[in-house]
């Protein structure tokens, strides 16, 4: 089956930032799939580009490799970008396995550069980032749905149910469970 998203941009909306969006959103899709975790929708595992089938992740590196193919080419580290890309992708999706090593190989510079450049950026660091992520979407998950708090846990990227809960009332002042009850 082949399918095409037409649209009208938004007033405030240029064509390279709804591609920018469209392409966290496939990729986002695609580490799901591959990381085995659920999502509303898997894309198929191939699609075509041009003339050829290829694997998800090679098409969607072609479409990003063709939206960039215009831009300028800058001297030194010219990763903001990509960086601020790869924090909306960890707000989207928190459950996904974040980790430094990651980050630091899809931006190509080191751990502790990664470190410093997101303190920097976004006036966090990296893991309180993830955290606040993870808890937000726990809220989410306990005031939206009837999941248990380990169910939760898991949900939000957790392994440990009770480093869960630790980081959650310690963060939000009440346990989970505290949490759900005093919403309703």
């Amino acid at each position: 089956m082949t399918f095409a998203i037409v649209f009208s941009l938004p007033d405030n909306g240029t064509p390279e930032t709804m591609a920018e969006e469209m392409m966290i959103q496939l990729e986002l899709l695609i580490r799901k799939m591959q990381e085995g975790t659920s999502a509303d929708f898997l894309p198929e595992p191939y699609y075509v580009c041009g003339e050829v089938a290829y694997p998800a992740e090679k098409c969607v590196s072609e479409l990003w490799d063709v939206l960039n193919a215009h831009k300028p080419k800058v001297k030194g580290f010219t990763g903001i970008g990509e960086l601020k890309k790869l924090r909306r992708e960890l707000h989207k999706a928190p459950e996904l396995n974040w980790n430094l090593t990651e980050l630091s190989k899809r931006l190509n510079i080191s751990k502790s550069y990664v470190q410093k450049l997101y303190k920097e950026h976004f006036g966090i660091s990296f893991i309180d980032d993830l955290i606040e992520a993870r808890i937000e979407m726990a809220r989410q998950l306990l005031l939206t749905t009837d999941l248990r708090i380990s169910e939760v846990a898991s949900s939000c990227g957790y392994q440990n149910a009770t480093h869960f809960m630790r980081q959650f009332k310690n963060k939000v002042g009440m346990s989970p469970s505290e949490f759900r009850k005093s919403s309703k």
